[in-house]
């Protein structure tokens, strides 16, 4: 192998390893929210969501100028920060990984 085979390689074994931590994330948020919108006192039933169509729609990763990964996880439909936080915090607890979320309408 020589070094632009390497390079891609590792390039490759990135982009699968971050895809499949999308992957993993998006599972754990939706499990949360099918659990949260069960119960009565979730933090789902006082925030500014559509509570009947909320779900996870996807997760991308980026690049920070320091080589690290981030997690941008996407849900809809609503706005609301504090339920934001309290997703990203999930993901952050379950999988250990640098999170972000974004709910939009």
């Amino acid at each position: 192998m020589d070094v632009i085979e390497i390079r891609e390689s590792a390039v490759v074994d990135f982009k699968r390893d971050c895809i499949e931590t999308c992957n993993e994330i998006k599972e754990v948020v939706n499990a949360w929210i099918k659990h949260e919108k069960k119960r009565k006192t979730s933090p789902l039933r006082t925030s500014n969501i559509d509570i009947d169509d909320f779900e996870c729609t996807s997760v991308n990763f980026i690049l920070d100028q320091d080589g690290g990964e981030t997690f941008l996880i996407y849900c809809c439909h609503g706005d609301d920060v504090d339920l934001a936080y309290e997703i990203l915090g999930v993901a952050e607890r379950k999988l250990g990984v640098p999170c972000g979320c974004v709910i939009y309408k």
